[in-house]
Formats: structure tokens, C-alpha cells, sequence
């Protein structure tokens, strides 16, 4: 039996959200065109703005396709007609969860439960819920009312493990999950994680090995699962055995990170360096914000005698190990539900802080796509198009976000930068100006408009405004080079000559 809903939910990963179809949900047939369907159900709702069940199926069409806009609204225009439709706050649950909307989401499942106290499913999705924020005492209670009330569903009895094996109960948890494996032996989630928690924690490797290969043989296509594998023979110094997993998982997916690192490391550990550091090379070129890939690579340059490449890879690694945490969490629960827009989020704002501008893009398109309303994620992809040169795109987000929020200062003086990075001074001005109604003595737009005051030719009303950057914060010292720059205009030579001194020495000064 497949299941829609089981996720992987071990206990040294954040909550990935346990998600998919509902199980309510009706079946949408996919065998016609999906717009002629989307159509189908459009003129149903013409022919009849009442119709309780084509608002719903239309709903459960936009969320199975990830148009959650739509999804929300024709979920909620449903509870609109039929206040007692549960599953139509259920697919506003799961819209609102995918979207990061928590809080909303929490106070939707309790209305649910409210008006359906004996539906598994509704506990069901709050579990997932309480997972998702860390809530473990109130996933494990929740998952248990669900299987008090459906004891034969497979992916409760694994969650309830997951919440187990968070709080490092690895018994109880391999108990549950073993439990969910009686009920559906082809579940190859569960083996997969089985393998994976009986190797790390509970020390059971070889045990481990029968779990992941059973993962592979129901699900051979799956990278991920083979990868495992590869880890699991690492672990047992079956290194040749774990080279051919992690090439088999390669050969399924030739951008499968996880196994590109996985064979580097089994070559290094074999003595083999100049596959090892091809392979990383390869891997570090398609995510370098992998830590270990880094750390590995530094170990092969330094034995094939790279010296100075050796020292950057570690200088590398030592630059993502502060994050390490964090990116691999951020990743366990994508790997769990692609459509989560705080994940995705997150690892822009880490990419973005470590310096990897295309990738932090990336993520905020992949956030903002599941959840367009995020004003924070439009400022930050403006920047990311900031420091990728893509200054058009970069004023096309920024505006997305003050649409969203008029009065966000930060994102009208990143707008006013990438106006005066257009040239265009007029509009950088005004953009500064609006910046500056909002936060009064915004030293950051108070200097933003006296460079869009020189732009524009008005460089007496530029130096006052560079003079009071410095009265506001006297360690400003590009204003003083500013200063230099507007003195010459108006003719002062030496006062130019001094500002470029003070912003010589207080440049030197701060790299001390």
C-alpha cells in the first residue's frame, strides 16, 4: 500500500512536515489535460456559485498542483458554504502549513477537532503539525488519539516513532515503526529510516544493512534510499560495497549531492585521491555548502601534496561549520516535503550570509513561490539580485515587497541603492526620502540621498547631508570620502583634500 503522509521524522532532524495528498481528498484523474479539469470544476462553480463539492475538489485540484493561493481560497469559500466542512479546514490546514503560516494552521486544526473530535485524520495532520514546531510531548499524545481512533494506520504508528526518536527513545520508536511495517511491509520509508536510526544511535549496523537494502528493493529508483546504503557499509568498513551504492545512487540521480560526497569520502578512505578529489570537485561545484565534502577534499589535496588548495578547502569548511547544523536540519525537511517555504527560507538567509548570492536567490524564488505574501523573502531575494548584478530584477523585488508593506524602510533604501546603481537619481532620492519618513535619522538613507543629491548635480545640499551621517555617527567614514567627492564639485579643493585624509586614516583604522 502506498501512503500519502509518512515522512521521514528521525530524531536528530528538525520537524520536515508530513505531508501529500489528503487522505480525504478526492482522487483528481489526471488522464485529461489539468487545465481542461481546472476548467471542469470552474464552470461547475458558474453553473452553481453553491455547489459545496466542486469549491472543495477544486481546492484539493490547486493544492495537488502547488497553486496554494488558489487552493486557500477555494478551501476557505468552501467552509464559506458549509461551515461543518472538515476536510475543507483541513486543506486550509495543509495550505497554510506548507506556507509556513503555523500559527494559522494550529488554530484551523483545532476548529476542526472542535467540529470532528472523532476524526483520525484531524489529529493526524495536527501531529504533523506539533512535529513541524518542535512540539514533541503534544505529537506523541495527538498521533496516539489518531491511532486510538484508526489503530491500522501505518504512517501514524511511524510518526509516533519519529516523536519518539526525537526525544532519543530509540526503543519505543523502533517499536512504532516496526509496528507501521506489520501493518504495510512495503513501506520503504520506514526501512529506510529503520536503517538509518538502528546504525547511528542504536549501534545495529549490520542489522541496519537488511533495513536499507529492503528501502532498495521496494523503491529502486530512489537515490536517497541507496545512499543510505552506502553509508550504512561505510560505517562497517565495507568500503567496495559502499562505492557501488553510492555510484548505483549516482547513476539514478547525477546531481544527488549526498552521494557524490559519500563516494568521495569511500575513494579517499581506499587510498584512491584522484578519484576522490574528481568526485568532491564535482560535488562541491553543484553545493558548496557542504561542510564535509570540504573537509574531505582538504584531507585528499594534502596527501596528494595541493598544499595550498588543502588550506582553502579547510579555510572553506571552517566557514560553513558554524552553519553545519542548521543547512543539513534545513535540508532533512525538504527532503521530507519539497514545498516547504520556511526551509526554503532559511537556507537562502544561510547561503546569502556565506556568500553564495545564486544560491540564496534560489531558495527565496523556491520560498516566495509556495508563499508569495513573504515581504521579508522579497527584500532578501532583492539583495541576492544585488550582489549578483541583476539590478532590473533587484527593483522588480523590492517593489513586490513595499506593495506588500509600504512602510518597510529597509526595503526603500535598498531601493533607493539599486536606483542609484541604474543611474537613475531622481527615483533613488525619492525612494531614500520615503525611507527617511519612515525611520527618522536613518544614517544609511541619509547617506544614500546625499550621493543621489551629487547625482543629480546638487552637491551644496549633498555635503550637508554627508555632515550629518557624521554628527549621527562619527565611524561613517565613507562619508568622509563622500565629502571629498562633493568639495571638489563645488570647488574646495582643500577641503576635499582633508576629508580624503580623515577617510584614509579611519579606513585604515577599522581593517586594524
Amino acid at each position: 500500500m502506498k501512503w500519502s503522509n509518512g515522512v521521514l521524522w528521525l530524531a536528530w532532524i528538525t520537524a520536515l512536515g508530513c505531508g501529500g495528498v489528503l487522505e480525504e481528498a478526492p482522487v483528481v484523474e489526471e488522464k485529461e489535460d489539468p487545465r481542461a479539469i481546472e476548467l471542469s470544476y470552474l464552470d461547475r462553480i458558474r453553473a452553481d456559485s453553491s455547489d459545496v463539492a466542486a469549491h472543495y475538489e477544486l481546492g484539493a485540484f490547486y493544492l495537488k498542483h502547488a497553486v496554494y493561493g488558489e487552493a486557500l481560497r477555494y478551501f476557505s469559500e468552501t467552509f464559506r458554504i458549509d461551515s461543518l466542512h472538515v476536510r475543507a479546514l483541513l486543506g486550509a490546514g495543509e495550505v497554510m502549513t506548507r506556507q509556513g503560516e503555523l500559527e494559522r494552521a494550529l488554530a484551523v486544526y483545532r476548529k476542526a477537532i472542535a467540529l470532528a473530535p472523532d476524526s483520525a485524520a484531524v489529529y493526524r495532520q495536527l501531529g504533523q503539525l506539533y512535529l513541524r514546531t518542535d512540539d514533541d510531548d503534544r505529537a506523541r499524545a495527538t498521533f496516539a488519539k489518531a491511532l486510538r481512533l484508526a489503530p491500522d494506520h501505518a504512517p501514524d504508528h511511524y510518526n509516533l516513532g519519529v516523536a519518539y526518536a526525537r526525544d532519543h527513545d530509540y526503543e519505543t520508536a523502533a517499536q512504532h515503526m516496526q509496528r507501521a511495517l506489520e501493518i504495510d511491509p512495503e513501506y520503504a520509508l520506514v526501512y529506510y529510516s529503520l536503517g538509518e536510526m538502528y546504525c547511528a544511535k542504536m549501534g545495529q549496523c549490520k542489522r541496519a544493512v537488511d533495513m536499507a537494502s529492503k528501502a532498495v528493493k521496494i523503491n529502486p529508483t530512489r537515490a536517497r534510499y541507496r545512499t543510505a546504503l552506502g553509508h550504512i557499509y561505510m560505517r562497517l568498513n565495507r568500503h567496495e560495497e559502499a562505492e557501488a551504492a553510492f555510484r548505483a545512487a549516482i547513476e539514478r540521480d547525477l546531481a544527488y549531492v549526498e552521494a557524490l560526497n559519500g563516494l568521495g569520502m569511500v575513494l579517499a578512505q581506499q587510498g584512491k585521491e584522484a578519484a576522490a578529489a574528481s568526485v568532491l570537485e564535482q560535488s562541491i561545484a553543484l553545493n558548496p555548502a557542504y561542510p564535509e565534502a570540504h573537509l574531505t577534499l582538504s584531507k585528499v589535496y594534502m596527501k596528494q601534496g595541493k598544499t595550498e588548495e588543502g588550506q582553502k578547502q579547510i579555510e572553506m569548511f571552517k566557514r560553513l561549520q558554524p552553519h553545519f547544523d542548521t543547512i543539513r536540519d534545513q535540508r532533512l525537511r525538504l527532503k521530507g516535503h519539497a514545498d516547504d517555504a520556511v526551509a526554503r527560507y532559511n537556507l537562502g538567509v544561510i547561503y546569502a550570509k556565506l556568500g553564495f548570492a545564486e544560491m540564496a536567490a534560489q531558495e527565496y524564488k523556491a520560498s516566495l513561490k509556495i508563499n508569495s505574501a513573504q515581504i521579508q523573502a522579497w527584500q532578501n531575494l532583492g539583495t541576492a539580485y544585488m550582489r549578483l548584478q541583476r539590478v532590473d530584477d533587484a527593483i522588480t523585488a523590492y517593489r513586490q515587497a513595499l506593495t506588500l508593506d509600504e512602510g518597510y524602510a529597509l526595503a526603500w533604501f535598498n531601493l533607493g541603492n539599486a536606483y542609484l546603481m541604474k543611474d537613475y537619481p531622481v527615483q533613488a532620492r525619492s525612494a531614500y526620502e520615503r525611507a527617511l519618513a519612515i525611520k527618522e535619522n536613518y544614517v544609511d538613507a541619509i547617506n544614500g540621498l546625499g550621493n543621489a543629491k551629487l547625482r543629480e548635480g546638487h552637491a551644496q545640499e549633498a555635503i550637508d547631508d554627508f555632515k550629518a551621517v557624521l554628527r549621527a555617527d562619527s565611524t561613517y567614514f565613507g562619508a568622509h570620502y563622500s565629502l571629498a567627492v562633493a568639495y571638489r564639485e563645488v570647488g574646495d579643493s582643500l577641503a576635499a583634500q582633508q576629508q580624503i585624509r580623515l577617510f584614509a586614516r579611519k579606513q585604515k583604522e577599522r581593517t586594524r
